[in-house]
């Protein structure tokens, strides 16, 4: 893959709609949040969802996503507010 100077991303997204789970704190597991996939990478994925999420958060997420290459955690690059209370994130997989 060709490196485009205008494109931030280092790995290729791919269309992916799907409902996803997450909990932002392992030691509370029954507190499960969620959002709904839009795109996807090797190395992290955009989200829309209900809840406020701040950069640099951690986050543990416990749906599958088959494109997931190093386990179910991810953090916070940025966030965008569409409405109120729905918010567009970008996350990268750790």
């Amino acid at each position: 893959m060709a490196f485009n100077l205008n494109e931030r991303r280092a790995h290729a997204r791919k269309a992916y709609f799907h409902l996803i789970k997450y909990i932002l704190d392992p030691d509370f597991p029954n507190k499960i949040f969620k959002g709904y996939t839009i795109n996807i990478s090797s190395s992290g994925i955009r989200l829309y969802i209900y809840d406020l999420l701040n950069k640099g958060q951690e986050i543990f997420i416990i749906s599958s996503l088959s494109a997931s290459p190093s386990g179910p955690k991810g953090t916070v690059r940025w966030v965008k507010k569409l409405h109120d209370h729905t918010y567009e994130v970008g996350l990268e997989f750790t």
